[in-house]
């Protein structure tokens, strides 16, 4: 009989306020950190993406990734954020 043990996971927000700020810190140089710092913590990785979003200029409900991440750390599906 095998038995599986699930690992904890590490979830990583990613995002950049501008365009220019894309080119300095990228969003897959953030996702990378992320992946980098789970496997260090032995986790398994889930990067959630809100790509090119400015929080001035912005109302929360028109983006989609936060409100769904914060729902899944209000339900207790995520125990583990990073965010760069």
């Amino acid at each position: 009989m095998v038995v599986e043990i699930m690992k904890e996971t590490l979830h990583t927000s990613t995002r950049v306020s501008t365009a220019a700020q894309e080119e300095a810190a990228s969003s897959d140089t953030q996702k990378n950190i992320g992946i980098i710092e789970s496997k260090e913590l032995g986790m398994a990785h889930k990067v959630w993406n809100e790509g090119v979003a400015s929080f001035h200029h912005e109302n929360l409900l028109n983006r989609p990734v936060l409100p769904q991440l914060l729902g899944e750390i209000e339900s207790g599906s995520i125990k583990h954020l990073f965010v760069i």
